[in-house]
C-alpha cells in the first residue's frame, strides 16, 4: 500500500510523497508523478491510497521501486479491522 501525502513538484518535475506503511510507517518517499499510470494519475490526490509492487526490503528510500500501480478499494469500516 502506498499512502498518498503531497504532490509537488521539484524543478519542472511533478513529484509524489508517500508513505509505505509496510517499508516504514513513520517516513515519507518521495518518488515521480510520471511512474503513475496516465489512466489513474486523475485520481492521485493526498488521502488517496494506491496498490504497488514494492521492495519493502530496501535499506533506503534511494532503494525503492515501485511498479504495477493500481488504485486501491476503500477500507471496509465493518470488516473488524478498525
Amino acid at each position: 500500500v502506498v499512502r498518498i501525502t503531497e504532490l509537488s513538484s521539484v524543478g519542472q518535475e511533478k513529484v509524489v510523497e508517500a508513505f509505505i506503511p509496510q517499508w516504514n510507517p513513520r517516513r515519507a518517499v518521495r518518488f515521480p508523478f510520471k511512474l503513475i499510470p496516465e489512466e489513474i494519475q486523475h485520481l492521485v490526490n493526498p488521502g488517496v491510497r494506491l496498490l504497488s509492487s514494492v521492495n519493502i526490503e530496501a535499506e533506503s528510500s534511494d532503494d525503492l521501486y515501485f511498479r504495477d500501480f493500481e488504485l486501491a478499494s476503500d477500507p471496509d469500516p465493518e470488516d473488524g479491522l478498525g
